[in-house]
């Protein structure tokens, strides 16, 4: 027991470390976009605090989660901060739609993995603009149960997997009730995002 205890906390370790190596990639890219290097650092802070577990997703919650003093800087940069709100859209979609470009029998297609579409925002009308602004760059979305591209929607069969928003790829891993391109994409993700934790564990220990 102890032994699975470890395993699960190592795992834990490196799919944080791919995903911080992954996000400082995309903040790098998009640093061209921001005036200052402190509002982009800020915006770094509350991608990572969206993508926490927390009770609540607001100024107050994620700049405490980041270790800011007060909410203050999240506020200024949703408020006043000067930055170039169309480049980092644009900026983020050309990085999903290179990150995981190939040329297998999934399409070929980036995809952004996500756990549920919620993930994205619980704002409706948001959630609705991200996806078709996403779909609109052909980038398709794939969560726990559900593969979304520009011309179709793949559903998992029979039984939902449980969504565990801490581990995207915990329900991908089950391929049960994934069939033709969805589990080929299923597949795809879940073994680039591995090499991505490998690759990233590697850096860590250097």
């Amino acid at each position: 027991m102890e032994h699975n205890n470890e395993t699960t906390a190592a795992e834990a370790s490196v799919d944080d470390a791919a995903h911080a190596v992954l996000l400082d990639d995309l903040m790098g890219r998009a640093a061209p976009c921001f005036a200052r290097r402190e509002t982009r650092l800020t915006c770094r802070d509350m991608a990572c605090g969206l993508l926490m577990e927390l009770d609540d997703h607001n100024c107050w919650t994620m700049a405490e989660a980041a270790g800011h003093p007060g909410p203050y800087r999240m506020q200024h940069l949703l408020s006043r901060a000067r930055c170039d709100d169309q480049g980092i859209l644009d900026t983020v979609a050309d990085w999903a739609a290179g990150h995981l470009a190939g040329g297998d029998d999934s399409g070929g297609d980036a995809v952004l993995l996500t756990a549920s579409l919620s993930r994205i925002s619980r704002h409706l009308g948001k959630l609705m603009r991200a996806m078709e602004y996403l779909l609109a760059h052909d980038v398709p979305m794939l969560t726990a149960n559900y593969l979304l591209r520009p011309r179709e929607v793949w559903v998992r069969r029979g039984e939902l997997a449980p969504v565990d928003h801490r581990d995207p790829l915990a329900a991908l891993r089950d391929p049960r009730g994934l069939s033709g391109v969805h589990r080929a994409v299923a597949a795809k993700v879940v073994k680039q995002m591995e090499a991505d934790a490998r690759v990233a564990e590697a850096r860590r220990r250097t």
